[in-house]
């Protein structure tokens, strides 16, 4: 299912079916009860080809993003816990940009701006102090995301949320696949690529905390409601591994389960201050 400036549809080969609703976004029919399969049932009102249509955020602007750090073992290690709970944190929702949408470096206040193709479970029902049996039963289905990273705000804050926050950096989508049609649930591929070269090429078999742990223990402490978004984490291949940042007019393209990929442009804008600066001002 996608969501476009025309109305809500579903991806039919290079066509877009423009289908019969009252809502604007994916997120709405989840929060009235609905699952993503019921869409399917509404007719089809027309058809518009795929590159015409104007893609929009999938879910919105109003959900809230969960992510977690540090979710995939390194290739060919043996998935190991440190101990404790896995590191979650919030991402503002204004750090959101359509799919397709440029998306935008934060400029001289970091230098290392990073890509990370993760993932993306959509919650369906409402989970509070649910255990990992019932996970599954309150995911509504999958997407692709692009948690954007400002790796040296990261290492100068120590905050994921502020380097993962600048407005317009990261996006979800273009299209939310229900869950009754992902082939494995247990290894659902994530891969990305920079300029058309191939970075990242995972599945979520290679999670440390697998999807169910993250819903039960995320749910042990917040209540998620449909429409949230809980990113599952960036497999190896991201700039930090090898020091490759982003640059202006590169193209990031990332893609989970065989979907239509994500597609962004990097843009850069100016900032009145540079990390530094700001750090030493205070």
């Amino acid at each position: 299912m996608i969501a476009t400036a025309e109305g809500l549809g579903r991806v039919d080969g290079d066509c877009i079916q423009l289908l019969s609703t009252e809502f604007v976004d994916l997120a709405e029919p989840l929060r009235k009860g609905l699952a993503l399969e019921d869409l399917s049932t509404y007719p089809v009102r027309g058809e518009i080809a795929y590159g015409d249509a104007t893609i929009i955020a999938p879910l919105g602007r109003g959900a809230t993003t969960w992510g977690v750090g540090s979710n995939y073992a390194r290739e060919g290690a043996t998935p190991t816990r440190r101990g404790g709970l896995p590191t979650f944190f919030m991402k503002a929702p204004s750090s959101l940009a359509d799919p397709h949408a440029d998306i935008w470096a934060p400029g001289a206040m970091a230098a290392e701006f990073d890509y990370e193709g993760e993932v993306a479970v959509v919650i369906g029902q409402a989970a509070f102090d649910v255990s990992e049996a019932e996970a599954w039963s309150h995911i509504a289905g999958i997407t692709a995301a692009n948690d954007s990273t400002a790796r040296d705000v990261m290492k100068a804050t120590g905050n994921p949320a502020l380097a993962k926050s600048f407005p317009d950096t990261a996006a979800i989508g273009p299209s939310l696949l229900p869950l009754s049609d992902v082939a494995d649930r247990d290894a659902i591929t994530v891969r990305s690529w920079v300029n058309g070269e191939p970075r990242q090429d995972s599945s979520t078999a290679h999670l440390i905390y697998s999807i169910p742990e993250l819903i039960s223990l995320l749910s042990r402490f917040v209540r998620l409601v449909p429409g949230d978004v809980v990113l599952t984490g960036g497999p190896e291949g991201r700039g930090v591994d090898s020091g490759r940042f982003l640059a202006a007019d590169d193209v990031i393209s990332i893609s989970v389960a065989g979907l239509r990929p994500l597609i962004n442009t990097v843009r850069s804008r100016s900032r009145a201050l540079t990390l530094q600066e700001l750090v030493k001002a205070k």
